[in-house]
């Protein structure tokens, strides 16, 4: 390692001197060329250590990791992708029309993990959101294939 740093570091002095030597704000092709020669020393260690990996090598790296150490069962990670889901499609919406996230609102229902689409998709629009129109929301869903989409508009009085 300690070889692997010397070297990095002679590199990046002499690149730094032929920068100094040869500058000229015109002509950019010995910056790209030295920018090339440090990334390939830099980086040329690391691509032969995941070179020499082998088969045997990659269970030494899992070592210590079981099945027990992750509690969520099939439910709990189809929850959690329908919660994903939602809120990516909340966050979509909320960005594209320029709408507060408080006042949305998103539900799937016949949701398919494997796929990551829903059957229907429910928005709720509440608040300063009842203006956003409807139909484009609707039409923006749908046409991504995500599903069939609803929007309900919540008139609080």
């Amino acid at each position: 390692m300690n070889e692997y740093l010397i070297s990095l570091i002679c590199v990046c002095a002499v690149v730094a001197v032929a920068t100094f030597i040869a500058y000229n704000p015109t002509d950019r092709t010995l910056g790209v060329a030295l920018a090339v020669i440090l990334s390939c020393t830099s980086v040329g260690p690391i691509i032969r250590v995941v070179l020499e990996l082998g088969d045997e090598d990659i269970p030494l790296l899992l070592d210590g990791i079981q099945d027990t150490d992750i509690p969520l069962g099939d439910t709990e990670y189809a929850e959690c992708a329908e919660d994903a889901f939602c809120l990516g499609i909340r966050r979509a919406v909320c960005e594209g029309h320029s709408l507060a996230s408080s006042d949305v609102s998103v539900s799937a229902v016949g949701f398919d993990v494997g796929t990551m689409r829903a059957k229907k998709i429910k928005i709720v629009l509440s608040g300063d959101a009842v203006t956003a129109d409807s139909r484009a929301i609707e039409e923006e869903l749908e046409e991504g294939g995500l599903g069939e989409c609803e929007v309900i508009i919540e008139l609080s009085g």
